[in-house]
């Protein structure tokens, strides 16, 4: 028997359903917020679905981070 590798290759794009998964939101909102220019996506023709870069949506998620000041 071969030594088989057990290596997983984790996808770094994801579909507009996915990345709605991803960032807890519908697939609208995703695509509401790439036509408002605040989320990239990738494509390499016209005719080709968006794919979204786990990068760049783990910059949105911090980008968007928000912390209440207490009021004392």
């Amino acid at each position: 028997m071969g030594n088989k590798s057990s290596k997983t290759i984790q996808k770094r794009l994801l579909k507009t359903g996915e990345a709605a998964v991803y960032l807890s939101c519908s697939a609208w909102k995703i695509r509401k917020l790439v036509l408002e220019g605040k989320l990239q996506y990738v494509a390499d023709s016209e005719d080709t679905d968006w794919r979204f870069d786990l990068r760049d949506l783990d910059a949105f998620i911090d980008a968007n981070k928000h912390m209440e000041e207490t009021i004392e």
